[in-house]
């Protein structure tokens, strides 16, 4: 009786049988066919730490991960408290820049890192917090735990 009812798969629009939307007794959305292409689609997408490709720290350039996480995150922050300036919001070259020119806190002078969500794990801090994230030299990279301290800081240690 199954196989003269019919369904249309909502994943590649066709009728199907409805034997073919039936895997170990149960009745599923999309036809065995397409639910076998997505699946192995999905384990392409991922590296060997099922991160999505391109996202992942360990398989990737890291500091290049980490500024195009900054970019993002700064400019959203910016936008939502109208700080953003499109002309003078900091870029991709500007924060390779300031990696290449100061591997350590601008504070504390401790090694950052790039891949751990941890203390000394690397951010963009602003040196004037009423300004957004600017190239006008507003910019510095802080370590995580010096970032946090939410303070207003007249110079960094020598």
């Amino acid at each position: 009786m199954l196989g003269l009812i019919k369904k249309i798969c909502p994943c590649c629009y066709k009728p199907k049988l409805l034997e073919h939307f039936w895997n170990n007794n149960k009745l599923l959305r999309k036809c065995l066919n397409c639910r076998n292409i997505h699946s192995k689609s999905a384990i392409k997408r991922k590296c060997i730490h099922t991160k999505i490709r391109g996202h992942c720290k360990i398989c990737f350039n890291s500091i290049d991960i980490t500024i195009k996480r900054m970019i993002n995150n700064t400019k959203m922050t910016d936008k939502r408290y109208n700080r953003y300036n499109a002309t003078t919001h900091i870029n991709y070259d500007y924060l390779k820049n300031l990696i290449d020119n100061s591997p350590n806190c601008y504070y504390c002078r401790c090694n950052i890192q790039y891949v751990n969500y941890c203390n000394n794990m690397a951010t963009i801090e602003r040196l004037s917090n009423y300004i957004g994230h600017n190239r006008i030299g507003n910019c510095v990279i802080a370590c995580r735990k010096c970032n946090l301290t939410g303070k207003e800081r007249v110079g960094h240690i020598n």
